[in-house]
């Protein structure tokens, strides 16, 4: 296999996700090293090389709202690391109920969780990234911030916000060589899909989705390292749809 990131340091955060860690374990596999930081540390069996300097793999508790701990970790990574050449915002907190019955502070967790996190950790990482002169940001958001969603208005707020802030920060940065860029994932088959729909419901989904699947982890993971690459190294503040076909066969 042809290692397209060895020797790069990777920092994903809200790594102990299916996602996080599909994409951890794809990143590893090319070469990287690859940090992650979350609140919960992963159940995975790639974690049994935890902090194992040949492991590749480290994982740093980290809450991720908290900015004073989020610089301090960046600026940890950067010591033991010299550099920062990838950041995965991965973060994703799903919360459904009406608009009309929907408390400020569950609309504040929501923005806080899906927004906010993706501004703090740009905040203190790119910072070493411009001392290089080189890096590439990568935020998860959803094809529900481009069509909206029923009683999942601060989900779709808050993932619309992430598309805004990802092509503010392409344009302000991109004169460092820096590439930021949005993936806006479909339906995937996650724990937190799982959780808030029934098998009848993800069934239904499946015949809303052109190319006859759920998406995969692994699907969002492919497409996040290519953005990451050489091969996008002259894109930049776009937003990358990976959902099946879903919101071509809506049109």
């Amino acid at each position: 296999m042809h290692k397209r990131f060895l020797g790069k340091i990777v920092v994903i955060v809200g790594g102990s996700s299916d996602i996080g860690m599909s994409a951890a374990g794809s990143f590893l596999k090319e070469g990287a090293k690859v940090i992650i930081l979350d609140v919960v540390e992963p159940d995975s069996g790639l974690m049994k090389k935890k902090n194992n300097k040949n492991g590749g793999i480290y994982f740093l508790k980290t809450d991720i709202l908290n900015e004073n701990k989020v610089k301090i970790v960046m600026r940890h990574i950067f010591e033991r690391f010299k550099k920062i050449d990838v950041l995965f915002n991965n973060v994703g907190f799903y919360y459904e109920k009406s608009t009309l019955l929907f408390s400020l502070d569950k609309w504040r967790q929501v923005l806080d969780s899906n927004l906010t996190s993706v501004f703090i950790s740009c905040k203190y990482a790119i910072p070493y990234m411009i001392k290089d002169k080189n890096g590439a940001v990568i935020n998860v958001s959803s094809i529900d911030a481009l069509r909206g969603e029923n009683d999942a208005l601060a989900y779709c707020v808050s993932k619309a916000g992430v598309i805004a802030l990802t092509k503010s920060l392409a344009m302000e940065f991109a004169r460092y060589n820096i590439r930021i860029n949005c993936i806006a994932a479909g339906p995937m088959l996650t724990s937190t899909l799982k959780k808030w729909n029934t098998i009848s419901d993800m069934r239904h989904m499946r015949k809303k989705v052109p190319l006859g699947r759920l998406g995969r982890p692994v699907d969002v993971a492919k497409s996040v390292l290519f953005l990451a690459s050489q091969e996008a190294d002259y894109i930049t503040g776009e937003v990358l749809v990976v959902d099946g076909g879903i919101l071509q066969g809506s049109i």
